[in-house]
């Protein structure tokens, strides 16, 4: 009995460790299930796991194998170098520089060099004329670029050959380089024949750099113009947006700059170079926590976005593919993204009236496409989202804040935002979701195998989901929950637990086609109020075509067609949910309990005692030693020949001859123990 009990238990044990296990396996990485246990397969809830990690585009742990230690802090030393060279262009640190001629500004493990104004671009021939330690010219069109570029507003970067052209960033544990535009013209051009090819590089192992624990190579334009066409673009960045790989993120106000000891009197100064000059300066030492020159600033560091055309690109590998903020008419269109180690193309904030057209974002560790709060007016046509770790495309366009804040954000409600014509194939979480905001379309899109189609959540107003397809959707193809107002119409669904599925909220559901679905074809929870649903065709098999049992004040009117509806029958429902690992984890503890309730019960009539009695000491029973044979009712002791044998001729005959001769014999008697007698060994 008692085996049998702990195999029972450990059966118990094992089931409530696996179950878990397995649920989590199967279910959405980014959606956990917190809906009501009442709630059938399919209504789980689709919201992400934590808002934060759809506003940073963080992916899931241990998918990113950087080191977030060392990475946040080159970040920071990035801004801080890109703020000393600011402001020595402006003359502030170094007053008495030249700055109408290229500079180079020292101080870090790798300088930085500075082209300044002038009409005509700058090329790679003549930096390599210039400053030949900076650019070094190879064979076959390769170029190396071992120093940092900055370009300064009214000055132009024209990177193009009429043959092929390889441009090589070192990107090594010892530092790594950058092309930064601070409100300069960046421009990289190829042709469809000969596109320009721009990668990191590690001279020490040969290849591209693939480590970001140590920083990489990156593209950055802080204001101005960047227009990028046709170019194979691989392996840059790291770790945030700014430094992610092609950063279009304009040029902000900066707050609480510092500057060094003796940087002020021009001591730290950064030479002027002439051609062929390679002479490295002093260097700028800057300690941005120390001292403050917001009143010597001036007009150094003014606001100032960034426009950007990108065109036939191929982007591949980068921590970011392209992030954009601050960004105004940003064109990104024939262009292809993959394996970004966080998302492919991010629009975080401010970017306005910007379009996406002919462009995949495949295979990337988070989002295809992310548009995040603050911006407005992002149009994404003609797009392909597959294969990604969690949304094809994720619009979040809530407001900053919903209240006071330490730094005022706006609670403005953003949007307007448009996917239309894309196909968003086998991506881990969702083909869409959208996190609040106001007039977002999604129309004439197609989606297919993944967990949920389109989900919306968070008080979304004047939403439209219309002219849509849905295939392979494993649990709900549209879901609307908690406060969102809008439309579902003329749209395509086959297959999954539940198509349209509301949870307080109110909807126009109309002129909808629904077939193969095995739950419900349209499930409505919760306030409905407003909601609506009329003139869908719904067929499949389940509990209902439309359930609104749940639902307050939702209105189903009788133009539906549900005629090709099949039921299920009790037994069906029955077996569906005896069938679920919770229903047979519990059953399975049921029989075990009722297994231990029945040997309790036998137990019980058996009697009880003392369930040591057949171990009880024998000086319980007796004061010292005794002989058997004197005991009453005591057996005597086994038959031995050789005592039979050896018994005195006084001895009493047998009665019979098979009966033992009993012989009684004195017992040793306990000898005194002494006072000074040692005890022990």
């Amino acid at each position: 009995m008692r085996r049998a009990l702990a195999i029972g238990t450990v059966a118990v044990v094992t089931l409530l460790l696996a179950v878990p296990a397995a649920s989590a396996s199967t279910a959405d990485p980014n959606q956990p299930g917190s809906g009501s246990v009442a709630e059938p397969v399919g209504e789980t809830s689709a919201a992400p796991s934590a808002k934060a990690d759809v506003e940073t585009g963080t992916p899931a742990p241990g998918t990113y194998a950087g080191d977030p230690v060392a990475e946040t802090e080159l970040v920071a030393q990035e801004d801080r170098r890109l703020i000393d060279v600011n402001l020595v262009s402006k003359g502030i640190l170094v007053p008495e520089l030249d700055v109408t001629r290229p500079f180079r500004v020292t101080g870090t493990a790798v300088s930085t060099l500075v082209l300044t104004p002038r009409a005509a671009p700058y090329t790679l021939d003549e930096i390599a004329g210039l400053a030949p330690a900076s650019v070094v010219k190879g064979k076959d069109g390769v170029y190396d670029l071992n120093e940092s570029i900055a370009i300064l507003k009214g000055a132009t970067l024209d990177i193009h050959s009429r043959g092929a052209l390889e441009l090589r960033m070192a990107s090594q544990p010892a530092g790594f380089v950058s092309i930064v535009s601070l409100g300069g013209t960046l421009v990289m051009r190829g042709t469809s024949a000969n596109p320009v090819t721009i990668t990191s590089w590690n001279a020490i192992d040969g290849a591209p750099d693939t480590t970001t624990a140590d920083g990489r190579a990156y593209l950055r334009a802080m204001g101005g113009q960047v227009s990028l066409t046709d170019a194979e673009i691989s392996d840059l960045g790291f770790w945030s947006g700014n430094t992610g790989g092609i950063a279009l993120t304009g040029l902000v106000q900066t707050f609480g700059l510092g500057l060094g000891a003796g940087a002020s009197d021009g001591s730290a100064g950064a030479p002027t170079l002439g051609s062929g000059d390679a002479t490295q300066a002093t260097g700028i030492v800057t300690t941005t926590d120390e001292g403050v020159i917001d009143d010597q600033v001036g007009s150094s560091l003014v606001p100032e976005g960034v426009t950007a055309y990108l065109s036939n690109l191929r982007i591949n590998g980068n921590a970011f593919g392209v992030f954009a903020a601050n960004t105004v008419s940003l064109e990104l269109n024939a262009s292809q993204i993959t394996n970004s180690l966080i998302d492919g193309i991010v629009f975080h904030r401010q970017v306005e009236r910007s379009t996406v057209t002919g462009t995949s974002s495949n295979d990337n560790a988070g989002d295809g496409f992310r548009i995040s709060r603050g911006s407005d007016a992002i149009t994404l046509q003609d797009v392909t989202a597959a294969g990604n770790g969690r949304n094809g495309v994720t619009i979040n366009a809530g407001p900053l804040a919903t209240g006071p804040s330490a730094v005022g954000l706006s609670t403005k409600v953003y949007g307007d935002h448009t996917v239309r014509d894309a196909v968003l194939t086998g991506n881990a979480a969702s083909g869409i979701t959208v996190l609040g905001g106001d007039g977002i379309t999604l129309s004439r899109n197609r989606i297919e195998s993944s967990p949920f189609g389109i989900v919306v959540q968070e008080a979304t107003t004047n939403l439209r989901i219309e002219d849509s397809t849905f295939s392979d959707i494993a649990k709900q193809s549209i879901a609307l929950r908690d406060g969102i107002s809008g439309t579902v119409t003329q749209n395509v669904i086959h297959g999954g637990a539940i198509a349209i599925y509301l949870r307080d909220s109110a909807a126009q559901i109309d002129h909808n086609t629904i077939s193969g679905v095995n739950g419900h074809g349209i499930s409505v929870v919760g306030a409905a109020e407003g909601t609506v649903i009329e003139a869908n065709i719904i067929s499949g098999a389940g509990t209902s075509p439309i359930d609104t049992a749940r639902s307050q004040n939702a209105q189903v009117k009788n133009t539906n067609t549900v005629d090709d509806w099949r039921y299920h029958s009790f037994t069906a429902v029955v077996v569906d949910n005896v069938k679920r690992p919770l229903t047979l984890m519990w059953a399975l503890l049921a029989l075990l309990l009722m297994f231990t309730a029945i040997s309790g019960f036998r137990q019980r009539r058996r009697g009880f005692g003392s369930p040591y009695r057949d171990r009880t000491p024998l000086h319980m029973y007796s004061r010292g030693l005794a002989d058997p044979a004197t005991v009453p009712g005591a057996k005597p002791p086994l038959a031995m020949r050789s005592r039979v044998a050896a018994a005195p001729a006084s001895a009493p005959a047998p009665a019979t001859a098979d009966e033992p001769v009993v012989v009684s014999m004195p017992l040793p008697k306990r000898q005194p123990q002494r006072v000074d007698q040692t005890v022990g060994v």
